[in-house]
């Protein structure tokens, strides 16, 4: 492919000009410039001073008398008409001699001197000779020249001269390949071919060394060039692709499956994901989503969020909070902040409010104050409840709870009363039991005693049992009825032993 570069700034010399270019474009981007030119994007210009305006893709040449240096940038000292550096000439002007060709030959006009000593030589040189032997014999010729005399001009296409005996190119001028380069590249893509004349690219649909064999009709446009096997092309902007033409790699700025497609331009360094698109990192923190395309509210601090969410890492304003800092702190907590994360109040709650959001309302049934809370953060009144009212919080009524407490005591007092009352009973069953075993018990008369009244005769049968209680001793069951004995007054009361009956008569004991 050939292109002309408009408008390129070249060095000429001393000057800066502006100058179209014409080079040759491989097919991997690199150039193959034509004569005059050189470098990769064949910018440079060859100096003014190289032999045939021609030199080497480095900038190097061969020089035009006067010169030195590998790019021949040098001159020489005024009177060498050859040099290889700055201190001495290598050839001087006819009649001259010296280190700088300061002396003049005394020799006659047709013979010249050497030109270190300044001897007169017999012999004249052809004009195209830097040195002979004598003038049918050069044993070197200026660039250009070959033959035993430096008569014969190199080919026209050589670059950089051609070889004394036999007027070999040294190098080919660009298109051109021989041993004369008299051949052209013709096959070649853009005529660009090596000395021997292997193509460096051939032109689509051909291949092999010299470009004249055509690709196989399965892939006409493009094979490989060596071997003939298809290849492709990747897309444009395409840094690398698979055999399916799709993209493996794209450039900075482009995506998708042929890099058509263009970046976001918030995306950073113009990166983003080659099938979705979605940014890499965003040119600015103040922008979040996929594509970096959305601002972050205003009310975030420093407008700075989370890259995905958009959730503000701080909010701006000490009384909102929430993810995107839209929601306003509850209006009880103390001086109106809370914490940004959750909206619990950070510097606690105005006074008579509590909770962690100081949504809940003191108790009106606590003493209230005035100057703090009537409670504390866990709603407890601080100072005890009103009248009628008791509990930490003081929401239960007093006498509710004194009945349960007298109804508690009821319960507790009669039980312990019931234990009292067995410990006593079981007490006097004791009392009872030791002294009935001594024989002393006072007992209470029941029917089984019977009363005569003293109004009757005594020995007169007796009818009526006493129903009245009387206290007396009771005989006991291991003394012998006939033989008791007991003393005391007449109370008119008969004992009973089972079987029969006594009367006590005149202080005696009678059985009857």
């Amino acid at each position: 492919m050939r292109l002309n570069v408009k408008n390129a700034s070249l060095e000429n010399g001393d000057h800066i000009v502006s100058k179209t270019v014409e080079m040759v474009v491989k097919m991997d981007g690199s150039c193959t410039c034509i004569q005059e030119y050189y470098g990769s994007d064949c910018k440079n210009q060859c100096s003014k001073n190289c032999l045939c305006s021609t030199c080497l893709d480095n900038g190097h040449c061969n020089c035009t008398p006067g010169h030195y240096l590998q790019t021949c940038s040098a001159p020489c000292f005024s009177a060498c008409e050859e040099c290889t550096n700055s201190s001495s000439c290598t050839v001087c002007p006819f009649g001259k001699f010296g280190n700088y060709c300061q002396n003049n030959c005394q020799c006659s006009n047709e013979t010249s001197c050497d030109i270190i000593t300044g001897d007169c030589i017999s012999r004249t040189c052809p004009q195209t000779c830097t040195s002979c032997v004598d003038s049918e014999h050069c044993t070197g010729c200026t660039v250009g020249w070959f033959g035993g005399t430096c008569g014969y001009a190199c080919s026209s296409n050589c670059f950089g001269g051609c070889v004394q005996s036999s007027g070999f190119c040294n190098a080919c001028s660009h298109r051109y390949f021989g041993s004369n380069c008299d051949l052209e590249c013709s096959y070649c893509s853009d005529n660009d071919c090596t000395r021997n004349g292997e193509c460096n690219n051939c032109y689509p649909g051909y291949f092999g060394t010299f470009c004249n064999l055509n690709c196989p009709s399965t892939c006409p446009s493009k094979c490989n060039q060596a071997d003939g096997s298809c290849t492709f092309y990747c897309p444009a902007n395409c840094l690398t692709c698979s055999e399916s033409y799709s993209c493996t790699r794209c450039k900075d700025l482009y995506y998708g499956y042929f890099c058509g497609l263009l970046c976001s331009t918030t995306c950073k360094q113009g990166k983003c994901d080659i099938q979705s698109g979605h940014c890499v990192e965003c040119n600015y923190p103040s922008y979040y989503g996929d594509f970096c395309n959305t601002s972050c509210r205003s009310a975030c601090s420093t407008n700075r969020c989370e890259r995905q969410t958009g959730s503000c890492f701080g909010c701006k304003d000490e009384k909102m909070y929430g993810t995107f800092c839209n929601i306003t702190c509850n209006r009880k907590c103390k001086d109106e902040m809370c914490s940004q994360e959750n909206g619990h109040c950070i510097n606690g709650c105005i006074p008579n409010y509590y909770g962690s959001t100081c949504e809940n309302v003191c108790s009106k049934n606590c003493v209230g104050s005035t100057t703090e809370s009537k409670c504390d953060s866990n709603g407890m009144c601080i100072n005890g409840c009103i009248d009628g009212f008791i509990g930490d919080t003081c929401t239960t009524e007093g006498h509710n709870q004194q009945t349960e407490e007298t109804n508690s005591g009821s319960v507790i007092g009669g039980t312990v009363g019931g234990v009292i009352g067995v410990c006593i009973v079981v007490a006097l069953v004791v009392v009872v039991l030791v002294l009935k075993k001594k024989g002393i018990v006072r007992k209470e008369s029941k029917k089984t005693y019977e009363d005569i009244s003293p109004g009757k005769i005594q020995d007169e049968p007796y009818t009526t049992l006493a129903v009245e209680s009387t206290t007396e001793y009771e005989i006991p069951d291991s003394e012998a009825r006939s033989e008791l004995t007991i003393e005391g007054e007449d109370n008119r009361v008969y004992y009973n032993d089972e079987m029969a009956y006594y009367k006590n008569i005149g202080g005696n004991v009678h059985k009857t």
